[in-house]
């Protein structure tokens, strides 16, 4: 009997956090504009994950922290949609587009969105057109807010109450390594990017014996601005992530003049991939690929690097 209890009871709980998540949905379902702009953060992304469902996407998350840069990823099988949602009562500015832009070949995206209850500066639609992302503003969520159904103050609650949506819920719910060897493999580093800046030529490919290179343990392509800081951070980009050539574009796009781009192990990458993103070359940048084996990388692709130099030339300079 008391087992029969205890069952009786837990089911009741659980049916009764379903109809309050059920409840919750729905009323993110029927908020409009107004009812955002009081939303946290959170339920924010809630209420574009149900607006993308409802378009038959599937919607992942990701976590609240350490996201690089995306809140959602929409997948309808022939697309990989990267989301950063803004719930913000002031300009959103250039940073999420960056942002974005970046997180897009991370997740393996074949495009990114911002979203925002708000506007964007005009630093941030310029930015947007130049890489490809997708801005939704004020106005275009309200419009695609209305473009599906919602419910009337005066129409009945969706929780099924009966009562009117304005007498029920019509306000929102309230919702390391040995030291030694990082030592040296730092100074090869700064050293190497900075005798890249005394380089004469743009577009370089450096060649060097496994022996050599395997000093390199960064990523696959690496970001750096004029002063020839990693733009990057700690994220990891490889040949995988971009699954693309307008994909790599956008990528390298955020690159600033006089800022490089850094290839490593540039033979295990599509070349017909690269010649599509990177050609042609941009002037403002420089371009430095390395490889392990010069006759390995395509012959049509070596064509376009201004100089093949070896890696110990380099740092004559």
């Amino acid at each position: 009997m008391v087992a029969l209890i205890c069952i009786l009871i837990i089911a009741g709980v659980g049916y009764g956090w379903y109809t309050y998540q059920q409840h919750q949905t729905q009323l993110l379902r029927q908020s409009s504009i107004t009812d955002i702009d009081r939303l946290s953060g959170v339920d924010f992304e809630r209420r574009l994950a149900i607006l993308f469902q409802d378009r038959g996407y599937d919607v992942e998350t990701t976590p609240a922290t350490g996201d690089y840069g995306a809140d959602l990823i929409l997948n309808n099988g022939s697309e990989r949609i990267i989301v950063q949602a803004k719930r913000y009562s002031q300009t959103v500015g250039v940073k999420a587009v960056q942002e974005v832009a970046s997180a897009v070949p991370f997740y393996g995206g074949t495009a990114g969105m911002v979203i925002t209850n708000a506007y964007f500066s005009p630093n941030a639609m310029t930015l947007a057109q130049r890489v490809g992302i997708t801005l939704w503003d004020r106005s275009r969520l309200i419009q695609e807010l209305g473009s599906h159904p919602t419910v009337g103050r005066n129409a009945p609650c969706g929780c099924g109450s009966g009562k009117k949506y304005s007498r029920c819920h019509g306000a929102p719910p309230a919702i390391a390594r040995n030291a030694d060897e990082s030592s040296n493999k730092d100074s090869l580093h700064k050293l190497f990017l900075q005798s890249i800046q005394n380089l004469p030529e743009r577009q370089v490919l450096v060649f060097a014996p496994p022996t050599i290179t395997n000093w390199w343990a960064g990523p696959a392509i690496t970001r750096l601005n004029a002063q020839g800081q990693i733009m990057d951070g700690d994220t990891l980009y490889e040949p995988k992530h971009f699954v693309s050539a307008p994909v790599l574009r956008r990528h390298l796009a955020l690159v600033p003049d006089d800022g490089t781009v850094l290839m490593v192990n540039i033979e295990e990458w599509d070349p017909v991939l690269l010649e599509e993103a990177l050609l042609p070359w941009r002037d403002q940048i420089f371009l430095v690929a390395m490889t392990q084996h010069l006759n390995h990388v395509d012959t049509t692709l070596r064509e376009h690097f201004s100089a093949e130099i070896p890696l110990e030339k380099i740092y004559e300079r």
